[in-house]
């Protein structure tokens, strides 16, 4: 941890996110890490995938009601794809990333319907 001088993120978790202990430890405040983020489309993207995850391992969580509360089109579309199956079809045959990217993107580019 002492050589770490600069972190990026992508998404805020409110539920398991740590990037504020960079200001409320004692001993990471001093080491003046620069700490970037989120990034929107990124984050919106990382927490949709997350969020079909989450459905399909559990079908309901408190982890996604956290996540509603910083990027709630993430969820939104999380639960779209959750929906749709798409993800579980993507990996069934071994999708490129770049596709499932890309289809996600257009998801979220669409606003969500």
């Amino acid at each position: 941890m002492g050589s770490i001088k600069h972190v990026k993120y992508a998404a805020r978790d409110n539920w398991a996110g740590a990037t504020s202990l960079v200001t409320e430890n004692k001993y990471l405040s001093n080491k003046r890490i620069k700490v970037e983020g989120p990034f929107d489309i990124l984050e919106t993207l990382q927490i949709a995938w997350q969020t079909c995850f989450e459905l399909e391992k559990y079908e309901s969580s408190n982890v996604i009601k956290c996540w509603e509360q910083c990027c709630l089109d993430g969820v939104q579309a999380g639960r779209k794809l959750y929906q749709s199956q798409a993800l579980k079809n993507f990996a069934s045959r071994n999708a490129k990333v770049e596709e499932v990217f890309d289809f996600t993107i257009d998801i979220l580019t669409k606003k969500i319907k």
